[in-house]
């Protein structure tokens, strides 16, 4: 992972119990009135040592009983300085568009990363992989411990429902998440791996390990897993390149793994491996993830959200899939329309009055008549004129 956010193999599985520490905060963003975000810390207990990962908890504020979960966790910096940087509220974009989807999204930072405890690659008490096959398939197998354990403390929350899990990795998270597959724990239906790779560097944050290294580590977790994964590359990945990337699905899939690739174009402006982060890779992945959801058997958005609609407002069959494009696009968004039934809708990072603000001036250009918002991210807001 070149930067924190857009800037910003299998083990012996060990015992452990894992506990949370109630929520510090807990309130509905300004931008998301419908969702409810808890900061807090996820207490482990293993046999190397207790210690405790930041985490930042998501989910419908309206939502009843027991959730699905999706368990997400980030990349690793560059440069040993940036590893502070790290917070889970960076991953709050992605954790919400997992929310609306129905999950109770869970974002993790890992060990030595932000205000989580220990060092990356403990017990090993290396923080950096070597640039070997057995010390790399070792490395994202012990990042995979954190992410276990936090599985485990996420399925005793009283809202969580422990048969349906998911996890999301970016980056080295990305393969984290498959050697927590290789394991295959109880109630993880399916990995989403983002970009899954990991650069080794020296000091001034130079690659100091040919790529070759990390296309094996990754590619023998698919001997061992019987997980359902997604993976999601860019045509522009400056770390781990679309070649590198196909070679090592390729490979995954002939060890055994079951997976789908999903290479997206190139990501401008940016650099492809941020594609977990980019908003402009935010709307490719999502559009990826509802399919490879439903075909696990897993909640995302449903059809019958898009029947609803399309009945209030008498939208016509041909227009389906250009509405099945806005339930996939990343949040906050807003769909508008105009008394003669010109449609139209935006998302931007900034929040939801300027998504609004986007999509009446397209709709009203176009219509020549006014609009109005009859949807807000996945809520209708307005009567039928």
């Amino acid at each position: 992972m070149r930067s924190v956010s857009a800037i910003a193999a299998a083990v012996t599985l060990m015992t452990s119990m894992a506990i949370s520490t109630p929520g510090r905060t807990q309130a509905s963003p300004t931008d998301h009135p419908a969702l409810l975000e808890e900061t807090t810390f996820l207490d482990i207990r293993a046999p190397e040592g207790n210690y405790r990962l930041e985490a930042l908890i998501v989910r419908l504020a309206a939502a009843k009983g027991r959730l699905p979960v999706a368990l997400l966790t980030h990349g690793k910096p560059r440069l040993p300085s940036e590893l502070v940087k790290m917070r889970a509220a960076l991953m709050s974009p992605q954790a919400r568009d997992l929310a609306y989807r129905g999950y109770l999204a869970v974002a993790v930072v890992r060990r030595g990363y932000g205000v989580s405890g220990g060092t990356p690659g403990q017990p090993a008490n290396a923080a950096y992989a070597k640039c070997n096959d057995a010390d790399l398939r070792r490395y994202f197998a012990l990042e995979s411990d954190d992410l276990e354990r936090a599985l485990r403390v996420v399925a005793g929350r009283a809202d969580a429902d422990a048969a349906q899990m998911i996890a999301l990795g970016a980056s080295v998270g990305g393969g984290a998440v498959l050697a927590l597959a290789a394991r295959n724990p109880p109630g993880l239906k399916a990995a989403v791996n983002f970009a899954g790779a990991m650069r080794i560097t020296d000091t001034q944050g130079e690659l100091s390990c040919p790529q070759e290294m990390p296309i094996a580590a990754l590619a023998s977790f698919g001997s061992r897993t019987k997980t359902p994964t997604l993976w999601v590359y860019s045509e522009n990945d400056s770390n781990f390149g679309p070649d590198a990337a196909r070679k090592t699905y390729a490979a995954y899939v002939a060890q055994g793994g079951v997976a789908t690739l999903k290479m997206v174009s190139s990501l401008q402006p940016g650099d492809g491996h941020n594609v977990f982060e980019l908003p402009a890779g935010r709307q490719h992945w999502l559009a990826a993830l509802d399919p490879f959801l439903r075909a696990q058997s897993l909640p995302t958005w449903s059809a019958q959200q898009v029947d609803t609609l399309m009945q209030r407002y008498n939208i016509t069959a041909n227009r389906r899939q250009w509405l099945e494009g806005y339930f996939s696009l990343y949040t906050p968004k807003v769909l508008v329309r105009s008394p003669g039934g010109v449609l139209n809708y935006s998302a931007s990072t900034s929040g939801i009055e300027p998504s609004q603000k986007a999509a009446l001036e397209g709709c009203e250009k176009t219509a020549k008549a006014p609009c109005q918002p009859i949807m807000k991210n996945f809520d209708i807001v307005a009567t039928p004129n």
